[in-house]
C-alpha cells in the first residue's frame, strides 16, 4: 500500500465532469423584453400548440389571467440534465404523477427511476442510474394527465448527454468491525480520483463513546449535521498516515484497501478511527469510520432496568470471562457496568432514568477492546409494547427447525426441535407433541415424541398429502393434551414444483497435507440422486492463521509485515462423475511460508 508520510501531502488529481445538453425545438424568445420573456416563451409554446384560443391569455402586465389559463392546453415546457443523475422536466402545470412514467420513455433505460415534483417551479425531477458520457433520447407521450383533470397534446422530444462522473470516495462497506485474523484492512471505493490519503488513528477507551455519538449523528446543529467534525482527529492519537495511489479508467470505479495499524506498525487490537479523503482536504471534507480490531464478539439484551451482556471469543468460539462491560449514555456517562464470567456473562444494572446508548468492553489485561451501539432499538417487542423476558427456570421452549423450508406434496418432513429451560439446560426427558396444521389453522397429524437426555426431538413421518393445499404450514412443538402449551413453532412452504436445487459438501481429501492440497466435492439434488455429469469449478484461497503456541497467551510470533496477499485462485474445471463426485488439486503458493516456525534443534526448540 501507500507509503507513509507526513500530513502535508501533494494534491489530487481528478477529472472534472462536463455535461453537455441538447436541446432540440423549443420556443423563441427573441424580440421580447427581458421582464416578459419568460411569460411570452410561455404564451407562444400555448398558442403553437392551441392557436388562437391561447392568445388571449397574456395579460397587458405580462401575467396569465386565472380565466385564459384554465382553458389553456398545459404542456411540456423543456428538460435541464442535472449531471449524473438524471434530468427535470418543467411543466406549464401540475402533472398526474402517478401516471407520469406511463408516458415517458427513456432511451437507451437507466434502470428503475424516482420522480419528485417541485412545485416552486413546476417540476419533475427524474433520477436513476444513468450512465456516464452516454446520449439518452427522452419521450413524453401526447395525452399525458394533469392534476386537474386536462392533457396534453403534443408529444415532447429531447436529447442529452451526459458528461463523466463527479470525483467520488466513500468506505465499501458500512459494518465497523474487524476480525484479528484477517487482513486487518478496509475497502475505499473511489471513482475519477488517483491518489487519496488515509489516516489510522487509535482512539482511547475513553473516547470511543464521543466519537460513535457522532457517527450515529448524536451530536447535531440546527444549521448543520455534525458541526464539530473538524475537532475529530484530536479524539484519537498518532496518526498513521499513508498515501494511496489509484490508477484506473475514466468513470470506472476502482476499490482500494487500507491497512488497520496501530504508529508503531504492529497490528493490535483495539478501535481506530479511519479517515480518507484528498491529500489537501481539512477533516471536515474527509470521510471517517470508527473500526473495531477485535476478537470480543458482544451480544447484548436490554430488559427495564438491565442491560446483559454475552462476550465470546471470535477465533475460538469460547466464552470470555473477566471481560469489563461499561454501559454509556450518548453524554458518554457511565450508566452501569459488570464483569463476565466463566459463561461470558454478566448483567449490568441500570437506573430508572437510564438511556443506554453503548456498551463498551475490555478484556482484564486491557489488550483488546470492542463496543457496541444501542441506538436501533432492538426487535424483541410484542405488540403490546412490553418486552419478551426470559424463561422462568421451571419453563421449558423450544427451538424448531426443518431440514429445509420447501418440500412437495407426500415428502416426508424432516422435523428437529431443541429444548431448554430457563437455565439454559436440557430438562430432563418428557413427552411433547409435534403438530401439523394447514394454510388455514385446521390440524392435519400429531404425533408424540419423547425428548432425550440432551434435550432434542426429532420426527420424520410427517408429509403432506397430495390432495391438501399448497402454501405456508405451520409445524408446532408443545406439551400434551387439552391445556398443553405451544413452546416452539416452524413455518415451511408446500408447492407442487419445486426449481432444481443442489446440496455440494467439500471435503479434504484423507491424504490431505502441504505436499498435496487435495479436495473432494460431493453435489446431490435435493429432488433427486446424485448431481452427476454436472459441470464444477474449484477454487482456492490461502490465508493468514495466528501461530499461538499453548503457554504463550498474550504474544504474538512472526513478522508482521510478511503477509499473503490476495491469492483467490480458480485452479480448473471438472465433471462430476456418476456418484456426483469429483476432486481438485490446489498448489501452495510460494509466497506461502509461514511468518513464525518452530525449528527443533539439539538444544531444544527455537522460533525463528
Amino acid at each position: 500500500m501507500g507509503k507513509r508520510t507526513k500530513l502535508e501531502i501533494g494534491s489530487i488529481s481528478a477529472a472534472i465532469f462536463v455535461v453537455c445538453a441538447l436541446i432540440v425545438g423549443g420556443c423563441d424568445n427573441q424580440g421580447k423584453s427581458p421582464e416578459n420573456s419568460e411569460v411570452a416563451d410561455e404564451a407562444d409554446c400555448v398558442e403553437r400548440v392551441a392557436g388562437d384560443s391561447a392568445a388571449s391569455a397574456v395579460g397587458e402586465k405580462g401575467e396569465a389571467s386565472e380565466t385564459s389559463k384554465a382553458n389553456a392546453v398545459p404542456f411540456v415546457a423543456g428538460l435541464s440534465p442535472t449531471e449524473l443523475r438524471g434530468f427535470e422536466l418543467k411543466f406549464s402545470d401540475m402533472p398526474d404523477l402517478n401516471r407520469l412514467m406511463d408516458f415517458v420513455r427513456i432511451v437507451p433505460t437507466p434502470g428503475p427511476v424516482t420522480t419528485d415534483w417541485w412545485g416552486w417551479n413546476k417540476t419533475v425531477a427524474i433520477r436513476g442510474d444513468f450512465a456516464a458520457r452516454t446520449t439518452y433520447q427522452v419521450t413524453v407521450k401526447a395525452g399525458l394527465p394533469m392534476a386537474d383533470g386536462r392533457k396534453t397534446v403534443s408529444e415532447f422530444r429531447r436529447t442529452f448527454t451526459t458528461g463523466n462522473r463527479a470525483p467520488s470516495m466513500e468506505f465499501a462497506a458500512r459494518g465497523r468491525y474487524l476480525p484479528p485474523a484477517g487482513a486487518r484492512a478496509l475497502v475505499v471505493k473511489t471513482v475519477n480520483v488517483t491518489n487519496f490519503v488515509s489516516a489510522v488513528r487509535p482512539v482511547p477507551t475513553r473516547n470511543i463513546v464521543q466519537l460513535l455519538a457522532r457517527e450515529e449523528d448524536r451530536y447535531k446543529s440546527y444549521w448543520r449535521t455534525n458541526i464539530d467534525s473538524e475537532n475529530t482527529a484530536e479524539l484519537a492519537e498518532e496518526a498513521v498516515v499513508s498515501t494511496n495511489r489509484v490508477t484506473a479508467k475514466l468513470n470506472e470505479e476502482v476499490e482500494s484497501v487500507v491497512r488497520v495499524r496501530a504508529a508503531d506498525g504492529a497490528a493490535a487490537n483495539g478501535v481506530y478511527l479511519v479517515s480518507v479523503g484528498k491529500p489537501d482536504a481539512d477533516m471536515d471534507e474527509m470521510r471517517h469510520r470508527l473500526v473495531c480490531l477485535t476478537d470480543i464478539g458482544l451480544s447484548v439484551r436490554e430488559t427495564p432496568g438491565n442491560v446483559y451482556v454475552w462476550a465470546t471469543s471470535l477465533t475460538q468460539g469460547r466464552p470470555m470471562s473477566g471481560v469489563r462491560v461499561i454501559v454509556y449514555g450518548a453524554n458518554n456517562v457511565p450508566q452501569g457496568e459488570g464483569v463476565t464470567d466463566d459463561d461470558g456473562w454478566c448483567c449490568c444494572e441500570l437506573p430508572k432514568s437510564a438511556e443506554p446508548f453503548a456498551v463498551v468492553a475490555t478484556t482484564a489485561d486491557e489488550l483488546d477492546t470492542s463496543f457496541l451501539a444501542l441506538g436501533k432499538p432492538l426487535d424483541e417487542t410484542l405488540p403490546t409494547g412490553a418486552r419478551r423476558g426470559y424463561v422462568a427456570p421451571d419453563e421449558v421452549e423450544a427451538f424448531v427447525w426443518t431440514d429445509r423450508g420447501i418440500y412437495r406434496h407426500d415428502e416426508p418432513i424432516f422435523v428437529h426441535a431443541i429444548l431448554r429451560n430457563g437455565k439454559g439446560v436440557a430438562p430432563k426427558p418428557f413427552p411433547v407433541e409435534i403438530e401439523l396444521f394447514d394454510p388455514d389453522g385446521r390440524r392435519i397429524a400429531c404425533h408424540t415424541r419423547v425428548s432425550d437426555t440432551l434435550g432434542a426431538v426429532c420426527d420424520e413421518t410427517l408429509s403432506v398429502p397430495a390432495d391438501q393445499k399448497s402454501g405456508t404450514w405451520d409445524i408446532h412443538v408443545g406439551t400434551p393434551g387439552d391445556d398443553g402449551v405451544i413452546i416452539g413453532m416452524r413455518s415451511i412452504k408446500i408447492e407442487e414444483f419445486v426449481p432444481p436445487q443442489i446440496r455440494v459438501k467439500v471435503t479434504a481429501s484423507k491424504d490431505f497435507s502441504p505436499e498435496n492440497l487435495a479436495f473432494d466435492v460431493a453435489a446431490e439434488h435435493l429432488f433427486g440422486g446424485p448431481a452427476k455429469a454436472l459441470p464444477a469449478e474449484g477454487a482456492v484461497m490461502f490465508a493468514d492463521a495466528p501461530f499461538k503456541p499453548k503457554g504463550w497467551d498474550g504474544f504474538r510470533f512472526g513478522d508482521e509485515r510478511r503477509r499473503l496477499p490476495p491469492n483467490f485462485t480458480v485452479i480448473g474445471k471438472e465433471s462430476l462423475d456418476a456418484s456426483g463426485k469429483a476432486t481438485f488439486k490446489a498448489e501452495l503458493p510460494e509466497n506461502a511460508r509461514p511468518r513464525a516456525a518452530v525449528k527443533m534443534t539439539a538444544q531444544g526448540s527455537v522460533f525463528e
